[in-house]
């Protein structure tokens, strides 16, 4: 037969017998079995496309657990600032000084420069603030006095997402001068040993689990004392991993006992700029870069700060090599937006 013939003959089928042999049962098991397979594979597809996006948002917005914090045998001993003001009697209201609250028997100061945290940083809700004590000594200690202190009464407090509650928590300010609340860092600051870097900038700021943004001040203290906002730059990572992993490794030293060619005469160390790196977790990281490679952290007052920063977390430098300092400031300064 030509395939003219076939044709032909094909043309004068009745559409009958067409969906009968289309209902033959050896047809419709065909047409069922593809029909499962089809479902199968765009059910399996569906699955592989729900995961790969899960994995790609949830690694954006992951936030690592928070670890446990390391008690440096060796080391600066950081003693506990008191929180009564500098020249007042040991009696007094702890209502004075710096906004800070007690809790788990240690005190904690609000955050300076560390910006205000998203709500999505807020992790588990530990009490509300019940405003000042009068007439607490520092020989009451802190136990027993949990969410007291220089904060007025009848604002929440949380943990910070991936911060250990040891070091931070948080308080969500929620008043009508506002005019929406704001969440404000707390840290515990003293009352600890620091040996290497790493105790203060990986284990208790988390700068090693992540950034999202870099900025700095050329000039900290231009315009002073009104503030200037941060200028928006950006690093290269293999440069921002050096300096994160020489500040870890590098020994803490009292900025007191920085030698006398990194100091600018009758101010104290000389700051070549300010680096603010924000965090994963939704904090602003403040750190100084002076000369002769010393690094430290800028965070929160307390009432020591102004009367012997020797004693304090903030009398407190690292020294990295200054090529890795160098480096970059002059990325950042090349960068910058």
């Amino acid at each position: 037969m030509t395939p003219e013939k076939l044709s032909n003959a094909m043309d004068q089928l009745d559409a009958v017998y067409v969906a009968e042999a289309l209902s033959h049962p050896a047809t419709a098991a065909k047409r069922i079995r593809a029909k499962r397979l089809f479902l199968r594979v765009g059910s399996l597809v569906a699955c592989l496309c729900l995961l790969l996006t899960s994995v790609l948002v949830g690694s954006y917005f992951y936030i690592p657990p928070a670890p446990n914090l390391p008690t440096a045998e060796k080391g600066i001993w950081i003693p506990q600032s008191p929180v009564y003001g500098w020249s007042l009697p040991p009696s007094v209201s702890c209502s004075l000084g710096p906004p800070h609250i007690f809790y788990q028997g240690q005190v904690y100061y609000s955050g300076r420069d560390l910006g205000e945290l998203p709500r999505w940083a807020i992790g588990k809700k530990l009490g509300t603030t019940v405003g000042s004590i009068d007439g607490w000594t520092a020989e009451d200690g802190y136990e027993g006095y949990d969410f007291a202190g220089r904060v007025q009464e009848g604002y929440s407090v949380y943990t910070v997402k991936g911060y250990n509650p040891d070091f931070m928590i948080c308080v969500e300010y929620s008043s009508s001068i506002f005019d929406k609340p704001q969440i404000v860092a707390f840290m515990n600051v003293d009352g600890f040993s620091l040996e290497k870097g790493g105790d203060l900038f990986d284990a208790r700021l988390r700068l090693s689990t992540g950034y999202k943004s870099i900025s700095y001040k050329a000039d900290p203290w231009k315009d002073y004392p009104h503030a200037t906002k941060p200028t928006l730059t950006a690093v290269d990572t293999k440069t921002m991993q050096r300096f994160l992993d020489a500040i870890n490794a590098a020994t803490f030293v009292y900025r007191q006992d920085i030698p006398d060619e990194a100091r600018k005469e009758g101010i104290g160390t000389e700051e070549l700029c300010r680096i603010y790196i924000e965090t994963k977790h939704g904090l602003s990281i403040p750190l100084c870069l002076y000369k002769g490679g010393y690094v430290s952290f800028l965070g929160c007052v307390t009432e020591i700060y102004g009367t012997g920063a020797k004693d304090s977390l903030f009398g407190l430098a690292v020294q990295i090599d200054d090529h890795t300092l160098q480096a970059l400031i002059q990325e950042m300064e090349a960068n910058a937006k």
